[in-house]
């Protein structure tokens, strides 16, 4: 008995291995045995299969269902009449593996999207701690619906608080230990009665330190979560200023002063003759508002420019940008060092201020420092638009500034 059981054993050891298993292209696993399939590509590698039951259909007929089914997005077909089911078979997982490779392609196009927005998106600074607190992790600010949400103080405070708890423990329960010490090797019961004192006021503190939490949360339970802060933002608005240089600017050659009693100023004896009229006009208009002008500066030498330029002007003159000094006007660089590439050198160019009682009304470091206000002061207002009436336009950054014609890009 003995014998057959070790002959079986030795069969089934050195007998060959058999494995059973479907061939790849065996009928079982191809859904439709014998049948055509067409397959249509569409929109690139993208795919559909479908299996005809026409008598009669052919690869023209595949080609042409294809076309009528996606128009525009077809891309080409394929077509097998079904007699070999390996090779029918074949057919649809070519398909199957050209879809597969499309979505991927568009997997990756959608990351790639993805990842070039978040270059895009402005990151935010996290504080850095001279000294680590354990327990305090700040999450980074979050931009959601025009808010900026952080929980940097409340993870402070969170964090510290935790930290005083367990340092307080680590206190009581030393100050607790020094205690019993004491009572232990007190020799009179003026040292054992300090040692009682020591372990009451221990525990007494640690349990004050603890209900801080609870007499928060029954003043008000609010006072306990630490909310996120919310940070309205607001978008800044674009900053308009004199543009650097002109192009089409041309030099007046002749001056005159206007009539007028409520014309003041030094720049009245250099206005273009052609202006003269304009200028009269804006002052009976504001006249008859009961205000006067004070023309501070029309035509300018190119002197005079250039040492406007060192003073505000981190570029020198003749460049083709200013680069303004903090809290100085943005001023016409003088481009090529050409008189007709600044508005003022032109001469058609005037800095005209409101006038009441023979007193400028706004003085021009009010007016830098807000220039809406100053758009809004009512006597500067009305000489804008005495100004304007007469034809002239206005520079957006400068209330102060007109021109005639147009030769700055923001003068309306």
């Amino acid at each position: 008995m003995k014998r057959w059981i070790l002959t079986l054993i030795s069969a089934c050891l050195l007998a060959p291995s058999i494995v059973f298993a479907a061939d790849s292209c065996d009928s079982s696993v191809y859904l439709y045995d014998e049948a055509p399939v067409c397959a249509c590509y569409f929109n690139g590698s993208y795919c559909d299969v479908f299996y005809p039951t026409s008598s009669g259909y052919s690869e023209a007929s595949c080609t042409t269902d294809c076309k009528l089914a996606y128009g525009d997005a077809y891309a080409s077909s394929s077509y097998h009449d079904g007699k070999d089911t390996c090779e029918g078979k074949g057919v649809a997982t070519k398909c199957s593996a050209s879809n597969a490779t499309a979505r991927l392609a568009e997997t990756d196009q959608a990351v790639a999207a993805a990842l070039e927005a978040g270059a895009n998106t402005p990151s935010y600074a996290t504080p850095q701690l001279s000294v680590d607190i354990p327990g305090v992790d700040f999450v980074k600010t979050l931009y959601r619906d025009g808010k900026l949400e952080s929980n940097f103080l409340g993870a402070y405070i969170s964090g510290v608080y935790k930290f005083l708890i367990g340092f307080a423990i680590s206190i009581a329960i030393v100050m607790v230990m020094v205690g019993g010490l004491q009572y232990v090797i007190g020799a009179s019961s003026g040292e054992i009665g300090k040692a009682k004192n020591r372990i009451v006021n221990a525990i007494t503190g640690f349990v004050l330190l603890l209900f801080v939490y609870v007499i928060l949360y029954l003043v008000n339970p609010e006072l306990t979560v630490f909310k996120n802060l919310e940070i309205t933002v607001i978008p800044p608005s674009p900053e308009e200023y004199e543009d650097d240089f002109i192009t089409n600017g041309s030099v007046a050659t002749n001056f005159s002063t206007p009539d007028g009693t409520n014309i003041s100023g030094a720049g009245k004896t250099k206005i273009p003759s052609e202006l003269t009229a304009d200028i009269e006009s804006a002052a009976q208009t504001l006249a008859s508002w009961g205000y006067g002008m004070s023309i501070a500066s029309s035509f300018r030498s190119v002197e005079k420019q250039r040492e406007l330029i060192y003073r505000n002007c981190q570029n020198p003159p003749g460049s083709s940008t200013c680069n303004r000094k903090p809290d100085k006007p943005t001023t016409c660089i003088l481009k090529d060092n050409n008189a007709a590439n600044c508005p003022h050198t032109t001469g058609r160019a005037l800095d005209i201020w409101g006038t009441t009682g023979g007193s400028q009304c706004i003085s021009q470091d009010a007016c830098l420092s807000d220039p809406a206000a100053c758009r809004a002061n009512t006597c500067q207002a009305a000489v804008i638009s005495a100004m304007k009436t007469a034809g002239f336009c206005n520079l957006k950054s400068e209330p102060w500034h007109f021109e005639k014609p147009k030769m700055s890009s923001t003068c309306n």
